[in-house]
C-alpha cells in the first residue's frame, strides 16, 4: 500500500507545482508581435491606456489587434501579444526586435519615411 503512495504523492506534487508556473494567459495563446505607435494614439479608459494597432503573427499574417497597459507603453517598442479566442489579449512581454517579422520592420520603416 506505500508503494501505491509514493507515485501518486509525487504526480500531485507535481501538478500542483505546475499551476504555480504555468501562466494560463499564454497557454495555448497565438502569438502576435506589434509595435507601439506614437504615444498620442493610446486613449485613456480610466486608469487603462488602451492601444490599437497592426500586429504580425509567426506565419506572417496581418490582424488589428486592441490592448490595454495599465501605464503609458515607452513609442517603437516592440511587443509580443498573447492572444486567445476573437482576438482577445491576454497577455504581452517587450519583444526582441531579433524575434519581430521583418513585415513589421517593414511597415514600421515604410510610416516613418513618410
Amino acid at each position: 500500500m506505500q508503494r501505491n503512495r509514493v507515485p501518486i504523492v509525487t504526480v500531485c506534487l507535481a501538478v500542483f507545482a505546475g499551476w504555480f508556473v504555468i501562466d494560463l494567459d499564454r497557454l495555448f495563446a497565438d502569438t502576435y508581435y506589434v509595435k507601439i505607435p506614437k504615444a498620442e494614439t493610446a486613449e485613456r479608459d480610466g486608469t487603462d491606456y488602451v492601444y490599437t494597432t497592426i500586429g504580425y503573427d509567426e506565419e506572417r499574417k496581418k490582424r488589428s489587434l486592441t490592448f490595454t497597459s495599465d501605464s503609458r507603453l515607452a513609442e517603437g517598442d516592440f511587443l509580443q501579444l498573447y492572444v486567445k479566442d476573437e482576438g482577445t489579449v491576454t497577455s504581452y512581454e517587450i519583444a526582441d526586435e531579433r524575434d519581430v517579422p521583418f513585415e513589421l520592420k517593414m511597415e514600421q520603416a515604410g510610416e516613418a519615411g513618410t
